[in-house]
């Protein structure tokens, strides 16, 4: 996984090269995250590329994972105005299609997936308008 900022928007590009059982797998993507939710308004973009391998993440960093998002429920539910994955193909959306009420509930804010980053980035800046806070 890799990621980076656009404020107001974080890129996570799901199955990058960095190995998942490196400690950088937790502490990089979440000092990132901690530094984008302090926002008023904020928005997540999850890439999945054609070239992109599922990797199981090690339980730890899944129990690392979990533990930042229960810490930080409330500011994800205040700041966060979408979060969307982008898909490659239909096929490869399908999964994060049926996933989306867990995206919901993991980041307590409305998700969609989509093929076409155009219309997902479309999808949050409407989604910002809305917001109490927009930049």
């Amino acid at each position: 996984m890799q990621i980076h900022r656009e404020d107001p928007i974080v890129i996570i590009e799901l199955g990058a090269s960095a190995d998942p059982a490196d400690p950088d797998a937790f502490d990089r993507p979440s000092a990132i995250l901690e530094a984008a939710i302090a926002q008023p308004s904020f928005a997540i973009v999850i890439r999945t590329g054609p070239g992109s391998r599922s990797v199981r993440t090690p339980d730890a960093v899944r129990q690392r994972w979990r533990a930042w998002l229960d810490a930080h429920a409330a500011r994800l539910e205040a700041g966060c105005v979408a979060v969307v994955v982008v898909a490659p193909s239909q096929l490869r959306a399908l999964p994060f299609r049926l996933a989306t009420p867990l995206i919901n509930r993991m980041f307590r804010a409305p998700a969609r997936t989509f093929t076409d980053e155009t219309a997902a980035r479309a999808w949050i800046a409407s989604r910002l308008v809305r917001s109490p806070v927009s930049f």
